[in-house]
This record gives C-alpha cells, structure tokens and sequence, in this order.
C-alpha cells in the first residue's frame, strides 16, 4: 500500500496514533494506536518521528468532525451517519452510541483498479 491515496490514509492514521499518545492533544483514539502497531509499515522512517505539529493538527481536526457527528447523534440516536472514502479512519470507534447507523462509502483503489466497495 504505497500509493498517493494508501499513503494518505496511512499518514493520517499515523498522525492520529501520536496524537492519542500526546496527552495535550485531548484525542482519545486507542483504535488509531491498535491499527498502527497491527500493521506491518515503517511508518517512523516513511512519515517521520518530530511530528508534534501534525499530531495536533491531526487531534484538532478529528476532535472537531467528532463534535458535529456527536450532536447529530444527540438529535438522532439511531441516525445514519455516511462516510465517504473513510479508508484507516477510525472516527465509528470514538463516536458509536451503540445505535448509530454507520455506512462508509468506499472508492475504487486507483492502483488496483478494484471494484467500487474495494477498501483504500
């Protein structure tokens, strides 16, 4: 998986992984964590280690979508919440109220030329 779009995925997850380890980012993410340490990826040598600043951009970012997913869900607890091209992400585990109707649309893996459904 070292494609443009694999890659993203992967830096965003790695940056969230660090974010979760720094604890002034406020990111409570342990499927972020799990996810890295279960794949077989050089992400420090690929990605970096004095990633402080993307960690928190990162933290920031996931912290806000969290919030207007989380309202959304106090108005409807059984609503659907649709993701688009969700890859690595890991937001279901940090926001599931256990009645959440989680759908990920996934796209085609460019490099593969997979059908649609066929995750990044």
């Amino acid at each position: 998986m070292t494609d443009t779009v694999g890659e993203t995925a992967l830096w965003t997850l790695y940056h969230r992984s660090l974010a979760v380890r720094d604890p002034e980012c406020g990111l409570a993410d342990p499927k972020a964590i799990e996810v890295v340490e279960a794949l077989d990826y050089p992400f420090a040598q690929r990605f970096g280690t004095d990633n402080r600043g993307w960690a928190r951009g990162m933290a920031v970012r996931a912290r806000c979508y969290d919030r207007e997913v989380r309202v959304f869900l106090a108005r409807h607890p059984r609503g659907t919440v649709v993701c688009l091209g969700e890859g690595l992400e890991t937001q279901f585990w940090r926001v599931d109220n256990g009645m959440v109707q989680w759908t990920p649309i996934r796209h085609p893996h460019p490099a593969s030329g997979g059908p649609a459904g066929a995750d990044c």
